[in-house]
């Protein structure tokens, strides 16, 4: 009988985003770069727009394929290494 591995996949949307910290980034199937890619967290966006606090905040990630820092949204992105 084989053993088959099981990863367990880390998409923890209430995780406290620190730059440094290294992630996969998601993006849907209908998006230009829709395979999956390594980056890492340059910065959080906080802004509060007309006094309100955004519901779904983006996040800097600096892009490895494209060698650019793109905002993403927390839920198209897996934490792979927590900066310590």
């Amino acid at each position: 009988m084989k053993k088959i591995l099981a990863i367990e996949v880390r998409r923890d949307h209430r995780h406290r985003w620190a730059a440094g910290d290294l992630v996969k980034i998601i993006m849907p199937d209908l998006h230009p770069l829709s395979r999956s890619c390594p980056g890492i967290v340059v910065s959080t966006e906080t802004s509060h727009s007309y006094g309100q606090v955004e519901m779904f905040p983006m996040i800097n990630v600096f892009n490895f394929k494209t060698s650019q820092v793109d905002k993403i949204y927390s839920y198209n992105l897996e934490i792979l290494s927590p900066h310590q």
